[in-house]
């Protein structure tokens, strides 16, 4: 809301792409790292591990794509810049290890490790914000700078959750097998409930201005908190199920 109409536009119309991208590029593995940690397939390591393989190519391909993106007409007004460039891609980055490392602490912990981080990276956008906003006016590369720092923060606190789940060396090519063509059963209806929800941001930016944007997306985010603990459950019926 800092940015003003213009700009929350612009920063959420960036948003909306970067969760798409990161949604496409997944391949649907945190279905399946809650599924197969949570039915004891696999351990949480293991899970772990077959997920960070896949972070250097989805990298290079999600740079590509957003290069392409931010060079082509369908970035509706926004302008280029190679700080906006790398600011979407560690956002792409941290916003994918997030998913991947999370559904591995649903499967095998329950929610507590997403409430706990959830909570860390609201604390670090919010006093980050803040903060920027002492020093002088808040620009959409500050807001995108700081949400890959709380994503990081997110990060961080379910590392810290369970310090042992970050090893890579517990990567398993026969289940990396298994959880790829399992994930892939839910993959599409994944990406398409997504761009279901999400590409009124983005048709809305390539036919309109970043103003209409900006507050088109406040008005949804309101009408978001509604979807938010029927998601919640979700998540909490989906990994319990998973163990039975």
């Amino acid at each position: 809301r800092a940015l003003g109409p213009l700009g929350k536009g612009q920063y959420a119309f960036i948003q909306q792409f970067i969760g798409i991208l990161a949604i496409v590029l997944n391949l649907g593995l945190p279905t399946s790292n809650v599924y197969f940690v949570a039915k004891k397939k696999v351990t949480p390591q293991t899970a772990f591990a077959n997920s960070i393989m896949l972070i250097l190519p989805t990298t290079l391909i999600g740079s590509v794509i957003t290069l392409f993106f931010f060079m082509s007409p369908f970035r509706g007004q926004i302008n280029y810049s190679n700080t906006l460039f790398v600011a979407s891609l560690l956002l792409f980055v941290t916003t994918t290890l997030f998913g991947w490392l999370n559904a591995v602490l649903v499967g095998a912990y329950g929610l507590k490790p997403q409430g706990l981080a959830t909570i860390a990276q609201s604390v670090v956008l919010i006093l980050g914000a803040g903060i920027v906003a002492l020093f002088g006016t808040v620009r959409i590369i500050d807001m995108l700078f700081l949400a890959v720092i709380s994503q990081a923060a997110g990060i961080g606190v379910l590392c810290c959750f369970d310090l042992s789940i970050t090893s890579i060396n517990a990567f398993d090519r026969f289940s990396f097998k298994s959880m790829i063509r399992y994930s892939f059963k839910a993959y599409f209806i994944d990406v398409a409930n997504f761009l279901h929800l999400r590409q009124d941001i983005l048709i809305l930016g390539w036919l309109s201005t970043s103003a209409q944007v900006g507050q088109y997306s406040v008005a949804v985010s309101f009408a978001e908190v509604v979807r938010y603990m029927p998601i919640i459950i979700g998540s909490a019926f989906f990994a319990e199920i998973s163990r039975y």
